[in-house]
């Protein structure tokens, strides 16, 4: 049986939570739970480990195989632009896998790594085209347990976007601000706070450099050249 690694990492309300830091070491896993169930003729081998995630095992082949050696790639690689790389090669057998998966499961996983990353990694270098494609591939695919959810994540993009613009746009002019301060700075503006956060915590789209006890914030230039931020 071949191995097929599917890392099903703890999510949050479903989306899929990355870490702010791709450079971070994942540990060890322990398994604490398995079974196996064969459907259809073929023999399936799921293990459950101790940070919440899950595998499994098959010798089911194509087009699990690359899904999940994709999958795989999406969630241990350190280089953001290669974890987009296999987000988009995923999209390819994405409704193929989804249907599979309803057929032979009688749902989709709770998580599927390019539709939990893609669309976040690609915000956080402020391309929102590619966010806003991603997501409409999952939707397609009917990789979202409803349709709701992705109009969610639609709106969210959106929300998402705007917040940021403005927090360029503040730090164009105001470079080395501190991040503690900021969220009262932009307070009268049309932000969403949850988003501000967000971007100060996770997005590529600005340096920090830590001073007393909080974080200086500076703009990446080579991100925002290569991003689709509109501050004019």
């Amino acid at each position: 049986m071949g191995i097929f690694d599917w890392l099903f990492g703890k999510s949050k309300n479903g989306s899929g939570d990355i870490p702010a830091n791709d450079n971070q070491n994942v540990s060890e896993k322990i398994i604490v739970y398995s079974s196996i169930e064969k459907q259809d003729g073929q023999t399936y081998e799921w293990k459950q480990y101790n940070d919440g995630s899950w595998s499994m095992e098959s010798d089911i082949g194509e087009p699990f195989k690359s899904y999940f050696e994709l999958s795989e790639i999406i969630v241990r690689e350190k280089d953001i632009y290669k974890k987009l790389e296999a987000c988009e090669k995923s999209f390819d057998i994405l409704s193929q896998v989804m249907k599979l998966e309803r057929n032979q499961v009688g749902k989709i996983p709770d998580s599927i790594a390019c539709r939990d990353y893609a669309p976040k990694l690609y915000m956080r270098l402020g391309q929102w085209s590619n966010a806003v494609s991603a997501i409409k591939k999952c939707i397609k695919a009917k990789a979202y347990p409803d349709k709701e959810w992705g109009k969610d994540m639609l709106e969210y993009c959106e929300i998402y976007k705007q917040t940021v613009e403005i927090a360029i746009k503040f730090l164009r002019d105001n470079e080395g601000f501190l991040q503690k301060d900021i969220y009262k700075a932009l307070a009268d503006t049309n932000i969403d706070t949850d988003c501000l956060k967000d971007f100060t915590r996770s997005s590529l789209l600005i340096k920090k450099v830590k001073k007393s006890g909080t974080n200086q914030l500076f703009l990446n230039e080579d991100v925002i050249l290569q991003s689709e931020i509109n501050i004019s």
